[in-house]
């Protein structure tokens, strides 16, 4: 495991994750459900118990999850991650790199359908596959085990986004701009509240992470000219919040269809998502822990020392039973 602690992230991030990152990691692309051009990253286990899949959150890449998978593969689990449409590596519907939109929360769910068939299953040979799914992305992975039961046999969701925070804004107004996104003129324009990507103003205060190392650690991938602004998203679209309120409520309508092993891991300080949302997930769906870590951020995996310690003792022991039950 990396050590938890800042000094030690910093020298780990030279000694060891940037070697594990050449030496173990490598990248391909596939074909999602309409054809589009999706990014992938895998790390294969010569004696995996498992196949973890990772799918990230809103604005986020593979860069932000170095670690984690890193700490997943040392333990004994593949790694396959997913970059969704519209992040990271992957195609884009609209021309600015740091700008997030989608139709439908369905392109992201049969886009993840696609990467399990053409990339994980071929490659696995029979293993189990564990979901491991952050905010976004855990909506995006309950809407898929509601809708494909068959693919995983348990699923991690860490902070996810099962009911949207307004942040201070009435319910009922963002429900009405959802409904006015509708309108052409006003679908691609940004969610209120919404700035693009900055490079010389990193907001570490304003940020998911408690982890100050993790954060600029994070951030020098964002900002790196040669990578030509592909890790730069900041803001979404009024389409995409309209896709991202319908995507809630229908996780919410079905949640009782979730009967994997599910853990949800609930940041106590969380800005970014609604938490109450996670609460009536648990209370719907069948064979639910939920954990809750009072001084997280919403990226509690790039939280502070103590909070990460016991972060990942309690995914891997999710881990370890849903490999070996």
């Amino acid at each position: 495991m990396i050590p938890y602690d800042e000094n030690g992230f910093e020298q780990a991030v030279r000694t060891v994750l940037a070697p594990w990152l050449r030496d173990h990691v490598t990248g391909g692309t596939f074909t999602g459900f309409d054809g589009a051009r999706i990014q992938y990253y895998k790390a294969e286990h010569p004696d995996a118990k498992a196949a973890v899949v990772m799918v990230h959150g809103f604005c986020e890449f593979f860069g932000k999850f170095h670690e984690t998978a890193y700490d997943f593969h040392e333990n004994g689990y593949s790694v396959y991650f997913l970059e969704q449409r519209g992040h990271g590596g992957s195609q884009r519907s609209v021309d600015e790199p740091d700008v997030v939109d989608v139709a439908d929360f369905s392109d992201y769910v049969e886009d993840l359908k696609c990467f399990l068939d053409q990339v994980v299953l071929p490659q696995t040979s029979g293993q189990r596959l564990i979901l491991y799914a952050h905010s976004m992305g855990g909506c995006v992975g309950a809407l898929f085990l509601e809708r494909y039961p068959e693919y995983f046999y348990a699923a991690v969701l860490s902070s996810p986004m099962l009911r949207m925070s307004f942040r201070g804004n009435e319910e009922w107004k963002m429900k009405a701009l959802a409904g006015a996104s509708r309108l052409p003129v006003l679908g691609g324009k940004l969610l209120p509240g919404m700035k693009r990507f900055d490079p010389d103003t990193p907001d570490f205060d304003g940020s998911g992470t408690s982890s100050r190392a993790r954060f600029d650690y994070q951030f020098s991938i964002r900002k790196d000219p040669s990578t030509q602004g592909i890790y730069s998203m900041n803001a979404g679209t009024f389409r995409w919040g309209r896709a991202a309120l319908k995507a809630t409520i229908q996780v919410m309508k079905h949640a009782d269809r979730i009967r994997i092993p599910l853990l949800i891991c609930q940041a106590g300080k969380d800005l970014y998502v609604d938490n109450e949302g996670q609460n009536e997930v648990a209370r719907r769906a069948k064979h639910v822990k939920l954990v809750r870590f009072p001084q997280a951020k919403h990226e509690i995996y790039a939280a502070d020392p103590d909070t990460l310690e016991k972060y990942y003792r309690e995914v891997l022991k999710f881990f370890r039973k849903a490999s070996t039950r």
